[in-house]
């Protein structure tokens, strides 16, 4: 599982969201598919911000890890109540943003990325392919 969750955070971390938009509609995935994972990966943006601005908080009001034995709820109560609250505002301005950016269902967006597969990928695409290709050959043979 590793490498999976290693993968998906490289991605969320490297992609910009108007390259992943691109790319997710010269795939031909629908607009009903798009939206949704375009503002979730926003969503898990902002509300990563949130928990670090909350810890930085809790650590000028002398909450740190090091006291969650001595008060767990006391860390807990201030660390949860602070994120939902923060997460129910976040989720409003997510779907409010995407709404003024010009984000509906079967609606024409102009974007200034330009996705084209490339030497590299065709090449990763072969050394995958042979890969599988003996894999399922040892499998079978």
């Amino acid at each position: 599982m590793i490498p999976g969750i290693m993968m998906g955070y490289y991605s969320i971390v490297s992609t910009k969201m108007s390259d992943l938009v691109e790319s997710l509609r010269k795939m031909k995935l629908p607009d009903f598919i798009i939206i949704p994972v375009l503002i979730m990966f926003r969503f898990l943006y902002s509300i990563k911000e949130d928990y670090i601005f909350i810890n930085e908080a809790m650590k000028m009001h002398g909450l740190t890890m090091r006291n969650f034995l001595k008060e767990p709820i006391r860390v807990l109560e201030y660390k949860t109540v602070p994120l939902l609250m923060c997460s129910t505002k976040t989720a409003d301005d997510v779907a409010i943003s995407a709404m003024t950016r010009g984000m509906e269902v079967g609606a024409q967006r102009t974007s200034v990325s330009e996705v084209k597969l490339g030497i590299a990928d065709y090449l990763m695409y072969i050394f995958i392919g042979g890969i599988v290709f003996i894999f399922l050959s040892s499998i079978y043979a």
